[in-house]
């Protein structure tokens, strides 16, 4: 991130303009060479500190302002969790370190059964209610070292890290059991979630695009074994 945002802030017409327009006021305001040198050395020091020290906090405020936007480009704004863009990027590093250090674990791929039905019935509110419900119980329901993501509308994917697939496969199971019994309340309605979780374990030979494949299928497989003949979901 420092080394980016250093980058960035090389390359920022606003900010250099501003260091150029500083540069300028301190030549201006060299004293005379009528002026006693010890006297002029003095002064010239003092404008120098002083406009150093402007542009060093116009420069901590602008990497702050860097930073800020790239934060949000790999964060979900709704739930705080990481979009697609910021799960790729961990789930690459997480492999990269289970290529080095022999590392294994689960992805899980997360759909949100009849999620239509929330905006549709009770409105769109109800539906962003419903998706900040399952990021917060799904962070809560897993280790600080997994990875909670949304990847977009009601799809999330959790990396469950440094496990064995038995391990996984059963805090996948705890993890639905908290959404699943865990009912969403919106104003005055209480909106049980269900979901459907596609779990598939990964190790030091996985790519991240075949992995993220066979745990979107899974998911889907599970999906479908729910819907009835109608392609509805069937009453539980």
């Amino acid at each position: 991130m420092e080394q980016v945002s250093a980058s960035l802030t090389a390359n920022d017409p606003e900010l250099m303009n501003m260091i150029g327009v500083i540069a300028s006021r301190l030549i201006e305001n060299i004293p005379d060479e009528e002026t006693g040198s010890e006297m002029r050395k003095d002064a010239l020091l003092e404008r120098a500190l002083m406009y150093a020290a402007q542009a060093e906090q116009q420069i901590a405020t602008q990497n702050e302002r860097i930073e800020y936007l790239q934060g949000l480009s790999f964060t979900d704004e709704l739930t705080g969790l990481f979009n697609r863009r910021g799960f790729s990027e961990q789930l690459k590093r997480t492999l990269a370190s289970a290529r080095r250090y022999g590392h294994t674990g689960v992805l899980i791929y997360c759909d949100i059964d009849g999620f239509k039905d929330f905006n549709d019935l009770y409105g769109h509110c109800a539906g962003d209610a419903v998706l900040r419900h399952v990021a917060s119980i799904s962070e809560n329901a897993l280790r600080e070292i997994d990875t909670v993501a949304r990847l977009g509308g009601d799809e999330f994917a959790m990396i469950v890290a440094q496990t064995h697939w038995n391990d996984g496969a059963k805090r996948a199971r705890t993890l639905q059991w908290a959404l699943e019994s865990t009912p969403c309340k919106f104003q005055n309605e209480i909106l049980p979630v269900k979901v459907s979780l596609g779990i598939e374990p990964y190790g030091p030979d996985d790519a991240p695009k075949d992995l993220i494949r066979r745990a979107d299928m899974a998911m889907y497989y599970v999906k479908r074994q729910k819907k009835g003949p109608l392609g509805r979901f069937a009453a539980e």
